[in-house]
């Protein structure tokens, strides 16, 4: 984000009563994007106006929508870990044209993720752990394990299978998932399994074990 383009008109409204929150951030050297954080109500009060008051008094109280602001975050995750500023430009254009669908969590919490969104997706949004040792997902209670790659719908309710003793996320993966946010933590899971395993490469060239002896031989002459 630039600091110098953020403007808060939350805290401090237009004369006309608009409120939203504008950011501005870079994704090349060239290009940026703006982006106006505002809730729905907030969202249909500059769009429509006194209608849009009338509209919530006719259908009641309104509840703001916690998991676009959750998204949002997200966003903001994405651009620190994404390191191709293109890539993040094509990642974002996806996510942002893309229709959304709801998944819920075991308990109830709800998931916001882009229409075509796999378990996968779904667990990498959840904790990064669950994304690297999972093995398969239940899909509204079906006690028979559902695919990782398979397609989200919305309302959805997922559980996601684990395995502790799985190494990590296969480089597959990286063609399964629709989101930039799992993408980016597949990508950082296998960057960090190199590592450990150059690092033990040199570990074991730089201090090679001598053979042991077995028992009950002994060198003769």
């Amino acid at each position: 984000p630039l600091p110098d383009r953020l403007k808060d008109y939350i805290a401090h409204p237009k004369p006309n009563g608009y409120q939203s929150l504008h950011t501005t951030v870079a994704v090349t050297n060239e290009d940026s994007v703006e982006f106006q954080i505002r809730t729905r109500e907030m969202h249909e009060e500059a769009e429509w106006g006194a209608a849009a008051s009338w509209r919530y008094h006719e259908r009641g109280t309104y509840h703001p929508p916690e998991q676009q602001l959750r998204w949002v975050e997200e966003l903001m995750q994405w651009q620190r870990r994404v390191k191709d500023p293109q890539d993040f430009l094509e990642s974002l254009k996806h996510e942002v044209l893309q229709d959304r669908i709801m998944v819920l969590t075991p308990k109830g919490d709800v998931i916001d993720l882009p229409d075509g969104a796999t378990p996968l997706d779904f667990a990498y949004a959840v904790h990064s752990d669950i994304g690297n040792h999972a093995i398969g997902a239940r899909v509204n209670g079906n006690h028979a394990l559902a695919a990782l790659d398979r397609l989200l719908e919305n309302g959805d309710r997922v559980e996601i299978i684990v395995d502790p003793k799985r190494a990590g996320p296969s480089p597959d993966w990286l063609s399964t998932v629709k989101t930039a946010n799992a993408r980016a933590k597949i990508r950082e899971a296998l960057r960090g399994s190199i590592r450990m395993k150059v690092t033990g490469w040199v570990q074991a060239a730089l201090h090679p074990r001598k053979p042991r002896t077995p028992r009950g031989r002994h060198d003769t002459e």
